[in-house]
């Protein structure tokens, strides 16, 4: 349907015309022509234009037709028609650019007047414009036609298929195959290994074409799909062997108003869902605050309303770290795509979960399933959040839930975990990996916990800071060594009777006899409970 340079040398009005250089570049579509004979010709270049010349300015000037063919290669105009009597043959260095660049020069004879070509062109792209706004209307009723099909986006699909005469693939956020047409046809790798690809799928452009460099006979149309801003899903259209492609007014029509179509089925399914997150942070809310406190059954009936999954079952937490405030719309856009992401990522593992949505972060429930396939989803999710928001993420797993009512003391533990995750610079934990210091981290402000950790650790701190010395990390490879003295001055890379001399001098400013195992636990414990002390 597009008016092309192919279709342009095919009229009668340019029966003598002869493309000179370029050939590869005849499928560039025509959506303006003008014809100027002014100094600087480069500086009024504009896309999809077609320039007819007769070289008349260019005349002295030899450096300026490279000047004016760069120009309209980087302004992608559809091409060049010059006359010749004036500048004689062209410069072999200007055929072997617009060559290299697949940009048509088109030679017209020195007698041929434009008028009549500038005609022609105009009518051609009038009776474009006209069958474009006539594909429109014909789109309109099509989509309005299936509004309430069970297949809508699988009809969507077929009729852009019959429309391109292109397979066709309708995809979420995360490429996901919604539907496709024909069926079965699936997204080449190329789709999610090429770099520029990934980055122009995610800017804020509507309409993108992208040709692979690498020589692939698959190039793409691709269209976002967007709601409120937010990258939701988008049109894929298969373009196989086709060098060259640019959109023309009528399929810039077509594929917006499928996309526009698409983007209100996305929408409605994200105001179903936004609905469905308040309800269950309303009744997530209530659990932690112990409203069911006794009525397991009830909470148990509600859970099922909403879909949630039935115990056992983990609470994880994604917390945002250096999170912007979500008072802006930006944030919250950006707060609400990871969100899509992470339940994306969450459905393609085949978890069954439900999300709660908190003060920068993400609660979910979800069935207590197979520890390895838990790490390799949750560390999917904290990839994707990286590599595409720029933003990192703290995840927190609790042990496994067997009620409702449990989540409120399992809210607390996801909390002091967090904390915890955040003084050891730890990405991923589980809170059955730090069951004794989640337990300890409450206690360790109490004033019975720091007069103990005081009676012990006290006179050692002191002693270090006065004599520059540092039993205090003797005392703790100690115990991690469990007394093991061998062990001890192995890791301390000291000398056993050196090592001897410090645990006397250590036992001497403690009171404690480190032989002892009672001694030694209560060492072990209050060097525990100093190092909560100091988590924020």
């Amino acid at each position: 349907m597009s008016f092309t340079i192919n279709k342009l040398l095919n009229l009668p009005e340019f029966a003598g015309c002869t493309i000179v250089a370029g050939k590869k570049g005849v499928n560039r579509v025509i959506r303006c022509v003008d014809t100027m004979e002014i100094p600087n010709l480069e500086t009024w270049i504009q896309p999809g234009e077609l320039l007819l010349t007769t070289g008349y300015s260019l005349i002295g000037h030899p450096n300026q037709l490279m000047l004016l063919l760069k120009a309209m290669c980087k302004n992608i105009s559809a091409g060049l028609a010059i006359k010749t009597r004036f500048i004689g043959p062209l410069p072999q260095e200007v055929l072997v650019y617009a060559e290299q660049n697949d940009f048509p020069i088109i030679q017209v004879p020195d007698a041929v007047p434009f008028i009549p070509l500038i005609t022609a062109i105009g009518n051609c792209i009038a009776d474009e414009q006209n069958a474009a706004l006539a594909l429109s209307l014909d789109m309109s009723k099509q989509l309005s036609a299936i509004q309430n099909s069970d297949n809508f986006f699988q009809d969507v699909a077929q009729i852009l298929n019959h429309y391109f005469g292109h397979p066709v693939i309708i995809a979420d956020l995360m490429l996901d195959i919604y539907a496709s047409y024909p069926e079965n046809t699936e997204l080449p790798q190329a789709v999610f290994e090429t770099e520029t690809l990934t980055q122009r799928m995610h800017s804020k452009s509507n309409i993108l074409f992208y040709c692979p460099a690498d020589g692939k006979d698959d190039n793409f149309l691709i269209h976002l799909i967007r709601v409120q801003n937010i990258i939701a899903g988008y049109i894929i259209i298969f373009l196989e062997n086709q060098t060259q492609y640019a959109i023309s007014d009528g399929d810039s029509i077509i594929i917006n108003y499928a996309a526009n179509t698409l983007s209100i089925h996305f929408s409605q399914d994200d105001l179903l869902n936004s609905d469905i997150e308040k309800r269950n942070s309303s009744f997530y809310s209530d659990l932690i605050h112990n409203v069911f406190t006794g009525r397991e059954s009830e909470a148990a009936r509600l859970a099922a309303q909403r879909k949630w999954p039935t115990p056992p079952f983990y609470l994880i937490s994604v917390a945002l770290a250096d999170a912007p405030p979500r008072h802006n719309s930006d944030s919250r856009n950006l707060y609400r795509q990871i969100v899509w992401s992470v339940k994306s990522i969450l459905s393609k593992s085949g978890m069954n979960y439900s999300i709660i949505l908190r003060d920068k972060s993400i609660r979910c429930l979800t069935s207590n399933i197979d520890y390895e396939k838990l790490l390799e989803t949750l560390t999917a999710i904290r990839k994707h959040i990286k590599d595409e928001y720029d933003w990192n993420t703290i995840i927190t797993i609790s042990d496994v839930i067997y009620s409702f009512n449990e989540l409120s003391s399992t809210e607390e533990d996801i909390v002091s975990l967090l904390r915890i995750a955040r003084s050891k610079n730890l990405n991923i934990i589980f809170s059955r990996d730090y069951l004794l210091n989640i337990a300890l981290l409450d206690f360790s402000t109490n004033r019975h916990c720091k007069a103990f950790t005081a009676d012990i650790l006290g006179k050692l701190e002191q002693y270090d800071a006065d004599n520059r010395t540092n039993l205090l990390h003797v005392l703790q490879v100690l115990t991690e060594n469990r007394g093991v003295q061998t062990q001890t001055a192995k890791a301390l890379f000291v000398h056993r009777n050196t090592l001897l001399y410090q645990i006397r001098k250590i036992e001497s400013l403690t009171n404690l006899n480190l032989s002892v195992g009672e001694d030694l636990f209560a060492a072990q414990l209050a060097l525990k409970i100093r190092e909560l002390s100091q988590i924020d």
